[in-house]
């Protein structure tokens, strides 16, 4: 194929006005009073549109330190919001995207460690929850939708081991639920209707007996309950 001469100047001179035409954002600074030490926040704006913040943001307290962090474009926070305490470790961090929280979010104690893990979709919770004890040990695991608490939720003890199992439809226990002691044999077994005890409830000594049976209806006791000694003798 030919080249043609004039349309490559043509080109190049395009792209260096272009270039040389572009503005850059303008840095911002803000202070908590009149002296000019005490820096409250540092942001860059569109040149202009001195109104609307575009690219990084920082935050700090009247002690100085910095205490979040995040970006914009076209003055909506964007990628990731990490927040820090009064020792500089990082508190919280959640990822966003064209102004809302779309993806994880992270919280920390203030020795670091991770307490809460969870997801977002449009502001909403959506996906994955888990919390942890301040011993690292998880304490709650489950699954949101649609900014409701959905099917499977586990919760533990401090100590590690599994202390419960419940389904939940829409923010209510919904389906079978189960406890267990620390050893790992079953304590509760029964079943939830929106929210509520429903149909057969047994409950079991340690060592495997039966202890208590009972009939649920929309939360109450109804009928018979049954109640039995350590070595599975009917009491009452």
């Amino acid at each position: 194929m030919k080249r043609i001469p004039g349309l490559c100047i043509l080109f190049c001179t395009f792209i260096l006005f272009h270039s040389s035409c572009k503005k850059e954002n303008k840095k911002v600074i803000t202070y908590y009073d009149n002296s000019g030490k005490m820096i409250h926040e540092i942001y860059t704006v569109k040149a202009d549109s001195p109104g609307v913040k575009d690219g990084p943001y920082q935050l700090f307290g009247e002690d100085g330190k910095l205490i979040e962090r995040r970006k914009y474009r076209d003055n909506k926070i964007t990628d990731t919001l990490m927040k820090y305490n009064t020792s500089g470790r990082l508190v919280e961090l959640v990822i966003f995207s064209n102004g809302v929280m779309n993806g994880e979010r992270k919280v920390f104690n203030d020795s670091g460690k991770i307490m809460i893990i969870e997801h977002y979709r449009n502001n909403e919770f959506n996906g994955p929850y888990f919390s942890f004890y301040e011993n690292g040990n998880k304490k709650e695991e489950g699954q949101y939708t649609l900014n409701a608490m959905d099917a499977l939720w586990k919760y533990y003890y401090e100590s590690g081991e599994l202390k419960e199992e419940v389904y939940f439809e829409d923010n209510n226990e919904n389906g079978a639920y189960k406890s267990y002691y620390k050893s790992g044999k079953i304590k509760d077994v029964g079943s939830f209707e929106n929210g509520k005890e429903s149909g057969n409830w047994k409950t079991f000594y340690e060592n495997g007996n039966l202890m208590t049976e009972t009939n649920y209806s929309d939360g109450q006791s109804t009928g018979t309950v049954m109640h039995y000694d350590e070595e599975g003798k009917l009491m009452q």
